[in-house]
């Protein structure tokens, strides 16, 4: 059996990022924290070493070793601290690192072993460093179980002679040159390793050239000096024995010549990288030499005798000529002056030297000196007057309503800052006469006029200059200008209402009604109130007798209009009850109505003023209750005289109500939606509902059919009344009918065929890493093949054959590693003999291909699940809840042995295979099951129990969905 002890753990935190150090004010955040290695195994007494990483949102990944909070879930087993863990005893722990602010924290498992440990060897074997440097030497123990560790933290370490070499944690540093014997020595016991260390004479490390970065004018010279550092800190003066470079002939050359060596000259003007490179070892340095440029000899002011607007600028630039007759840009490093301050000034300020501002028209001399030389040089700049430079149009962006207009202005601004009105003469333009035009004519330049809603661009131009400006304007809907009250001046009666209409006149002419917009107010409310609520706007209710004022106001402009109402007495002289004389069936209402007829002939509805009653209250009730008054309820068969009488005068109106025996309103069919197998029946019943909401069974009496007979029957006969029969594949209506009332009711019937097991092909390998599968025999078209493919260990890739989907993998790295696929493919007119499986690594593997007739082939998983198992010799298949009747449940189970199966119980043992003969732990054992699942929902998990040899292992659940 192989150890239990292997097993990874991952646990994913997530920090806010202002909890790292590494985090400035941005919205990256610590997304989890993993801790490497994820699994370990060591030996009581040994030390395993434990990396804590953060992964940020931004995918960088941060190390939070020395930031968390570190602890071992089993200190009896392990310690740990500052991420090196020390085994105590023989068993497993989980070392987690958690975030001491948030409780968020990563995890990794060791495995502390009672192996003794059997030899230390350390590396490198024949170690070799140079005097002042150092070498890491790492120790690895092999320990009883065949396991390795690195016991670099644990082991004691010694040198022979400390005057060569002394060692700590491994880390070897030279002190003189010679050999010295390295003892690494395993605490309480015996076992040593040992390398020899050689320390050779200190070795160049590295070159420094003097003086750095040097600067010389071009044509004269610089000595340069190499000073060498070695490996043990010391230094030599390399000058005479380096060889020297340089990287530009054409800037400056060296001298290698015996006596100027590290000698370097100009040759022009830049900057070159010299170096020296010590020809024993190669180790070279190098430095930067520039080379100025020559003297000053002219300088040229440009550009020459400009001229410019008064109140603009103009950028001088002075360029100078130098001994090599070569040129330079020296605007901004010249002292600039001007003649005539009055006329115009020159800038000396940084970021605007040169630059030469109009003051008043006239010529002044610019001139520029070089402050080191004294060297100048001069041109004129003449300022003539100012010019137009832009239009504005206001105002900016105006809007006007249709059938409106709007004044324009254009103010000018010209060079010297100054403003003119350009008003009248610019020339006006529209960019679209089709929304508003604008004049040029005189005495009304820049008047716009709307003429479409819409938003269009004014344009003035100077006509001598072509000067423009722009802006927009805006022409929104006609605005309100007055408002009209209709009718005008009603008079309704006492206790009735009269609804009210505001329209409204536009700006362009129009009209358009306002009732539900505008806000509705009574001068007398004791005489009428008027309503704004929504569905009543302008409805107005008498109060009292008298006369008011009703107004209508646009709550956005205030405009408003207003109309005289007057409230009259009235009396009422009769009241109808309507409908008259109607008849119901038992179990439904009627609602009824009362209109009252007033004195000066106006009626009125009374409805939920009257109080009603009813003569025959167990024939049926009337209702008084606000919202439902007049509303009649059936109670029993009969007639019940209804009344309505007015509360305040006695008037009163009346109807019969006549209630008739419920009748039938619907019919259930039932089971809803069934499925049934090809030869098998299915009862139906018929419950029917009435009007009184009772319900009866109506199955013996309904008269039932079938739309498609040819599909399913349905029975007519005494004693069978409902009962489907099918006949062929396919579906069907089921109707009831009451032969009396036609009314029906009708589900549906689908006739199918179950899901049959063909037949199986397995094949085993001991540790091939091919596994070719027999396709199974007596397989047809669109068959299903479902392939369970077991595999040892779960490391191990898997290469599946063309054509196969991949339903699920499940890895199981406890115990003896292993992992079990499954896949599933749709069989075709021509199938090859085998399937190949293909893998990475094996030390054993199974495989079965089990084919299965009857299966949609458009989507042949109803729902699958897979599970990893522990060390066990029963293994469960989990449950599935399958979404239909008639499913084919298929378990598959493995694990690490040569075991046989003992299948779960209702179900038929398909496969029971392994990939040794021998009963043995070393083999992988493949067990397949199926069941007919004759009704949909949770199957439950099924238990395979295994002969022998307990271990770890793989199971799945997959449900096959049966054929149209």
């Amino acid at each position: 059996m192989e150890p239990l002890f292997r097993s990874a753990g991952l646990i994913v935190g997530v920090v806010l990022c202002a909890l790292l150090a590494s985090c400035v004010q941005d919205t990256n955040e610590l997304e989890s924290i993993q801790i490497s290695p994820a699994t370990g195994s060591i030996a009581a007494g040994t030390q395993q070493s434990f990396v804590a990483s953060g992964l940020m949102t931004n995918g960088e990944s941060v190390d939070l070793t020395s930031s968390v909070a570190w602890s071992s879930s089993d200190v009896g087993v392990a310690s740990v601290a500052g991420g090196m863990a020390v085994g105590l005893l023989p068993g497993m722990t989980t070392v987690r690192a958690t975030n001491p602010s948030t409780g968020i924290r990563g995890a990794a498992v060791l495995t502390v072993t009672n192996a003794d440990l059997v030899s230390l060897a350390m590396t490198p074997p024949t170690p070799q460093v140079a005097l002042g440097t150092s070498v890491q030497l790492t120790v690895i123990g092999t320990f009883s179980d065949s396991t390795v560790q690195d016991l670099t933290a644990t082991v004691t370490w010694s040198s022979s002679e400390a005057a060569v070499a002394t060692v700590a944690a491994g880390l070897a540093q030279s002190n003189g040159v010679g050999t010295s014997t390295i003892t690494a020595a395993y605490p309480g016991t015996s076992i040593e390793a040992f390398v020899l260390l050689t320390v050779t004479e200190a070795v160049l490390s590295s070159i420094a050239i003097t003086p750095p970065n040097a600067s010389i004018a071009l044509g004269t010279s610089l000595q340069m000096t190499a000073m060498g550092t070695f490996s043990d800190a010391t230094t030599q003066d390399l000058t005479a024995s380096v060889t020297w470079a340089s990287a530009n002939l054409a800037v400056a050359s060296v001298n290698n010549a015996p006596g100027s060596e590290g000698l370097a000259s100009s040759v022009g003007t830049g900057t070159v990288t010299i170096t020296a490179t010590d020809p024993g070892s190669g180790v070279n340095g190098a430095t930067s030499l520039t080379v100025t440029a020559a003297t000053l000899v002219s300088m040229a002011v440009t550009p020459a005798n400009p001229s410019v607007a008064l109140g603009t600028d103009q950028q001088f630039v002075a360029t100078g000529t130098y001994t090599d007759a070569s040129t330079q840009d020296l605007t901004t490093s010249v002292t600039w002056s001007s003649a005539a301050p009055g006329t115009a000034t020159i800038s000396n300020a940084g970021g605007s030297k040169g630059l030469a501002s109009s003051v008043a028209t006239g010529t002044a001399a610019i001139t520029a000196a070089d402050p080191g030389t004294g060297v100048n040089g001069s041109t004129s700049l003449t300022v003539t007057p100012a010019a137009l430079v832009s239009i504005d149009v206001t105002p900016t962006n105006p809007s006007i309503a249709l059938g409106t207009d709007r004044q324009f202005a254009a103010t000018g601004t010209y060079t010297d800052a100054s403003t003119q009105d350009l008003t009248t003469s610019v020339t006006w333009s529209s960019a679209a006469a089709g929304t508003a035009t604008i004049s040029n004519a005189g005495g009304s330049e820049g008047l716009a006029s709307s003429v479409a809603t819409g938003t269009v661009t004014i344009t003035a131009t100077d006509p001598g200059t072509g000067v423009d400006g722009s802006t927009s304007l805006t022409v929104t809907a006609a605005a309100l200008v007055s408002m009209g009250v209709t009718p005008t001046n009603p008079s309704i009666a006492l206790g009735t209402d009269q609804l009210f209409a505001a329209t409204g006149t536009y700006t362009d002419s129009s009209t358009q009604d306002l009732t539900t917009s505008v806000t509705w107010s009574s001068t007398a409310p004791g005489t009428a109130t008027i309503s704004n609520a929504g569905g009543s706007k302008g409805l107005a209710s008498s109060v009292g007798t008298g006369t008011t004022t009703i107004t209508a106001t646009d709550p956005g402009t205030g405009v408003n209009g207003s109309t005289n109402l007057t409230v009259t007495l009235a009396a009422l002289n009769s009241i109808d009850v309507t409908p008259t004389n109607p008849s119901i069936a038992l179990g439904t209402d009627q609602q009824f109505v009362a209109i009252g007829t007033y004195t000066d002939a106006s009626t009125q509805d009374l409805t939920t003023s009257v109080t009603w009653s009813s003569a025959a209250p167990g024939t049926a009730t009337i209702s008084n209750a606000g919202g439902s008054e007049g509303l009649a309820s059936s109670v029993g068969t009969g007639t019940a005289s209804i009344s309505a009488i007015d509360p305040g005068t006695g008037v009163n109106g009346s109807a019969s109500l006549t209630v008739t025996p419920a009748v039938l309103v619907s019919i259930t069919v039932t089971p809803p939606a069934a499925s049934i197998t090809m030869g098998s029946t299915e009862a139906y019943t018929a419950t029917g509902t009435y009007s009184d909401v009772s319900t009866q069974d109506l199955t013996t009496s309904a008269t039932w059919t079938s739309s498609t007979p040819a599909t399913a029957t349905v029975s007519n006969a005494g004693g069978s009344e409902g009962l489907a029969t099918a006949v062929a594949l396919g579906s069907t209506t089921i109707t009831a009918i009451d032969s009396g009332s036609g009314v029906s009711g009708n589900t549906t019937l689908d006739v199918i065929a179950d899901i049959t097991f063909v037949a199986a092909g397995t094949a085993i390998s001991p540790s091939a890493l091919d596994l070719d599968v027999p396709t199974p025999a007596g397989m047809a078209e669109s068959d299903i093949m479902i392939a369970s493919i077991a595999i040892r260990p779960s490391s191990a890739t898997i290469t599946p054959p063309s054509g196969w989907v991949l339903v699920r993998r499940m890895d199981n790295a406890g115990g003896a590693s292993n992992s079990l696929a499954v896949y599933q493919r749709v069989a075709t007119a021509s199938e090859p003999g085998t399937y190949r499986w293909s893998f990475s690594s094996s030390t054993g593997s199974t495989g079965a291909i089990l084919a299965f007739r009857g299966v949609d082939v458009t989507a042949p998983v109803d729902i699958e699940n897979g599970a990893s198992t522990a060390n066990a010799t029963v293994h469960d298949a989990p449950s599935v809840t399958t979404t239909a009747a008639r499913t084919m449940l298929v378990t598959a189970h493995a694990f690490s042995s040569a075991a046989t199966w003992t299948p779960p119980a209702g179900m038929t043992e398909a496969v029971d295979i392994a990939s040794v003969t021998a009963d043995t732990a070393t083999g992988i054992a493949l067990e397949v099951n199926y069941e007919l699942q004759t009704l949909a929902g949770a199957t439950g998990s099924r238990a395979a129990t295994a002969s022998s040899n307990a271990d770890t292992g793989n199971t799945h659940s997959i449900g096959l969905s049966p054929g149209p």
